[in-house]
């Protein structure tokens, strides 16, 4: 059994989602991976991207800059 968060969940709400409900989850996406300015291929890499990132510690922000992807979600729906 997991908890899923779902609803409108971006590539930069996965950080604060992991750290509310912790990493053992399930995020329902399917909205902003298919709505991706991108394409729905680059919506799944933002949010694997964004899951690297909540992984490692990193923020999102600062790490887009290496993720063309993710950069292209923060700029569609924010942080």
């Amino acid at each position: 059994v997991l908890p899923i968060a779902a609803g409108r969940i971006t590539p930069g709400q996965v950080a604060g989602v992991c750290a509310q409900y912790g990493r053992d989850l399930a995020i329902g996406s399917g909205g902003c991976i298919f709505a991706h300015p991108q394409g729905a291929r680059a919506g799944a890499r933002a949010f694997r991207q964004a899951i690297t990132c909540a992984m490692e510690g990193r923020d999102p922000n600062s790490a887009a800059g290496e993720y063309p992807e993710l950069l292209a979600a923060l700029t569609t729906w924010g942080a």
